[in-house]
């Protein structure tokens, strides 16, 4: 076994308080880990061009002014669906090459069912609009967004909020 394989499960041991995983939970688990590493390298597409952090806490007010400028709108994913959709909405004057939102999920009662963040490497020239397809957090499709169609099957509803965190300018 991988010393980060062994490292890993520990961490799961600490953080689930118990030591009795199945072989299906830890396969899921390495899953997870390598489509992280996949967005990464999405991530990594775009280091010739020039990076923007709203958590960076010297952001300048017309960086988060900036950052005020984008903004999502429709969004959807049916519950047969393993693609979730949205539109970013490029209000500002500049153009974004990739983007990395942050993904909150809600159940009706407003408790937080997941929480991602995901970049994405797409042009949105300014002033202009476009949809992104994302891969879905919903594996077991159990959960389809509330102002879908609602489906035949038991199924949990649920509401999402999409914050962008860091953004990407093409390089002049």
């Amino acid at each position: 076994m991988k010393r980060s394989s062994v490292l890993l499960i520990l961490l799961l041991v600490a953080f689930t308080g118990s030591i009795t995983l199945s072989a299906k939970k830890i396969k899921s688990t390495f899953r997870i880990e390598k489509e992280n590493i996949k967005n990464k390298d999405n991530v990594k597409a775009a280091e010739s061009d020039i990076r923007f952090d709203l958590q960076d806490t010297e952001s300048p007010d017309s960086l988060k002014h900036f950052f005020s400028e984008i903004s999502f709108a429709g969004y959807e994913k049916e519950i047969s669906s393993s693609v979730e959709s949205f539109l970013v909405i490029n209000g500002s004057d500049k153009d974004l090459s990739a983007i990395t939102v942050r993904i909150d999920y809600f159940d009706l009662q407003g408790r937080m069912i997941h929480s991602r963040d995901y970049t994405v490497r797409s042009v949105v020239p300014a002033g202009q609009t476009r949809k992104i397809d994302i891969p879905s957090w919903d594996r077991q499709r159990t959960y389809y967004y509330y102002l879908g169609n609602e489906p035949k099957k038991v199924a949990t509803p649920y509401k999402v909020t999409i914050t962008p965190v860091t953004y990407w300018q093409p390089a002049e």
